[in-house]
């Protein structure tokens, strides 16, 4: 059976290292909206920088990019993308320890349950892996880069769609092991 290594670590400073991680990552998520909200153009970019991240075509990023650039805006799309990495390290912690958790609050419940849980802690780091993939495939669109750089937009595309489904996986993961240690299931 498959492990990891957060298991090893006690309830209790395993709820301490939630409660750091998640202060660290809302924290940083809180810059992080503050320095994106002039990213969102309603027509090139009405999601900000994950418009550029499922742009999906060099072309798109590309417009993207220069309509940053017409409003002066750049800078911070590049200064969004260098703290991301921070982000990515503090959130993909907090996740793959909430799906750990989950897994002890669980711990006399079916098998395959907690099995999964362990599985999705260790997909929150493979999420982290797609975030640096697709922020790396990001950068030389940022830069300026003029060249067919089709694949990395098309790269950057699916490593972000794959980041969300792994995230989105762990945090309901984890909200459907909460309800059953609830309902005492």
């Amino acid at each position: 059976m498959i492990s990891h290594p957060f298991q090893t670590i006690s309830l209790k400073k395993t709820i301490i290292f939630i409660i750091v991680f998640l202060i660290i990552t809302l924290s940083i998520t809180s810059q992080l909206n503050k320095i994106g909200k002039p990213l969102t153009i309603p027509v090139t970019s009405p999601l900000g920088i994950i418009s550029l991240e499922f742009a999906f075509t060099a072309r798109n990023a590309q417009k993207i990019v220069k309509a940053w650039s017409d409003v002066n805006v750049l800078n911070r799309a590049i200064d969004l993308q260098r703290l991301d990495f921070l982000f990515i390290a503090a959130y993909s912690m907090t996740l793959s320890f909430l799906c750990i958790l989950a897994t002890k609050l669980l711990s006399n419940f079916d098998p395959r349950w907690l099995w999964a849980g362990i599985i999705l802690a260790w997909g929150q780091l493979a999420a982290a892996l797609f975030d640096v993939i697709e922020n790396l495939c990001l950068f030389p669109f940022l830069y300026g880069a003029t060249e067919n750089l089709f694949p990395l937009a098309s790269l950057a595309a699916v490593s972000a769609g794959l980041k969300f489904i792994l995230i989105g996986f762990g945090v309901i993961y984890f909200l459907i092991s909460v309800g059953i240690k609830i309902c005492g299931i």
